[in-house]
């Protein structure tokens, strides 16, 4: 799967619109296929103002991460000399599950701050 301008521009908050000459709902920008529609300048001064919050669009990649690592200590200490296989089990089945517990944890308390944030603004 190669790389795609609007998964990429729909993961930073821009979501273009499907017709050719429409315009972004997100930034107002001019959807051009081929061409991605991003607003650096809004989105820059988002990200230095704290007005856009960047750790949740993180905290996926982190938990793919975890799960490598889990993956990795887990299945070490099942055949390797180093631990046990009811071990390296264990490791596996709980480290996932607090990998996502944790991240699931993370997201909930951004997802508070977004909608805290929309009442502020409805005020």
């Amino acid at each position: 799967m190669g790389f795609s301008w609007r998964l990429a521009a729909a993961a930073l908050g821009c979501y273009s619109a499907p017709a050719s000459g429409a315009h972004c709902a997100a930034c107002g920008s001019l959807y051009r296929p081929g061409i991605p529609t991003m607003d650096w300048s809004y989105t820059m001064k988002n990200l230095f103002f704290f007005d856009a919050m960047l750790t949740p669009k993180i905290i996926t990649f982190v938990y793919w991460l975890l799960l490598l690592s889990v993956a990795v200590s887990g299945l070490g200490m099942m055949f390797s000399g180093y631990g046990s296989f009811l071990g390296g089990l264990g490791t596996l089945i709980g480290g996932a599950i607090g990998a996502r517990i944790w991240c699931e944890l993370m997201i909930v308390l951004f997802k508070i701050h977004e909608n805290l944030q929309k009442i502020a603004n409805r005020a």
